[in-house]
């Protein structure tokens, strides 16, 4: 009897829960649930480690990726631009060098041509400084084409490589220029019981520093025409490259002010070696100059100079204690200044003993 009692509650809730379990929402959740799995955070399993991290450290992880991947071609960026600059200065250190090594092979070919004339050519000196001559020239024919192809080149690294492989050639052709000068002097030498080439090595020694003054003046002047042409150029193009060339205008205009350091120092040498040899022909004409008058008037004036020649050293040596470049350039103009106002006194002092020496001259006969 209890037996048919329970059998229709049981039924009823039996029911009662099919119909719960057959609704909407449960049944959405039960397929989620068998589909998805319960609700839980991201996990990463690697071989020996079960990490788990969150959707917001997940993505806070692709943000330090994506901010490395930029830094990063940001340096590299930054290090091509620095190659491309470094670049651009070694090509332009080695077209000076170009420059200094064929005025230096000029100087040495006059000078061996000149020799040559001097020296028998049935000795073995001259066969050998002959072929030493003829090889010299052949490594500076070779620089010379090397150059033109590195002109051609399209790229700057190979640009840069073609140059430095004329460079090795200047060097092996001014060796042998060398070499050929050694074996000349040498045998005139002894040609002429050990006379030394006080003529060849005065007149080459006078004539250097001018070399070197018109060759540092026209790398000058090639250096500005440069900045400025880098500078117009800047003004055409994107962002990047406006930074590269300007930056690279702003390094060849500081090239330009110490070539004018440079400049500077090369005019003062030569000043001095002037100022030398006036110095010793005033000497000789204040003997020559018997009017006591004339020559106390020359005396003078000749002091004068020596004094502001003084004074122009002790400007150049301030000069040189000066920290910055255009500082440095400002003292030697000053200085320059006072040199050449010390060359015009001599000048007025040999004019005035040659006129009185003249006079001499025509009073004897």
């Amino acid at each position: 009897m209890k037996t048919l009692t329970y059998l229709p509650t049981l039924l009823a809730l039996t029911i009662q829960v099919m119909v719960s379990g057959q609704t909407q929402d449960n049944q959405a959740h039960k397929i989620r649930i068998d589909i998805m799995g319960p609700k839980e955070p991201v996990k990463m399993n690697y071989t020996n480690s079960n990490i788990t991290i969150s959707m917001a450290e997940y993505t806070q992880l692709l943000e330090q990726v994506n901010s490395l991947k930029i830094n990063a071609k940001k340096l590299r960026d930054e290090a091509t631009v620095v190659e491309i600059q470094s670049l651009c200065k070694q090509i332009q250190a080695s077209e000076f060098s170009e420059k200094i090594s064929l005025q230096t092979f000029e100087t040495n070919r006059g000078i061996i041509l000149d020799l040559f004339t001097k020296v028998p050519k049935n000795n073995i000196s001259y066969t050998k400084a002959q072929s030493s001559y003829s090889e010299s020239e052949r490594f500076m024919k070779l620089a010379k084409e090397m150059r033109e192809e590195a002109n051609a080149q399209l790229t700057m690294q190979a640009k840069y490589g073609d140059m430095t492989n004329a460079e090795e050639k200047e060097t092996l052709a001014l060796s042998k220029q060398e070499e050929t000068l050694n074996l000349l002097k040498g045998k005139i030498s002894q040609l002429t019981k050990h006379v030394v080439f006080a003529d060849v090595s005065n007149q080459a020694i006078s004539s250097s520093f001018e070399n070197l003054l018109v060759l540092a003046t026209r790398q000058a002047h090639d250096i500005k025409i440069t900045a400025q042409q880098l500078r117009l150029s800047a003004l055409n193009t994107g962002p990047n490259q406006k930074m590269i060339l300007q930056d690279e205008a702003a390094a060849l205009e500081n090239d330009y002010l110490a070539k004018q350091l440079e400049i500077s120092a090369l005019k003062s040498k030569v000043d001095y070696s002037r100022f030398n040899e006036n110095r010793k022909a005033i000497a000789l004409l204040m003997e020559q100059v018997t009017n006591e008058n004339i020559r106390n008037k020359a005396a003078d004036i000749n002091a004068e100079a020596e004094r502001l020649m003084k004074i122009g050293k002790e400007m150049r040596e301030e000069a040189n204690a000066q920290l910055t470049l255009t500082a440095k350039i400002g003292a030697m103009s000053n200085a320059q200044e006072n040199e050449l106002f010390a060359m015009g006194k001599q000048q007025e002092s040999l004019q005035m003993l040659d006129k009185g020496s003249l006079k001499a001259v025509v009073a004897s006969r």
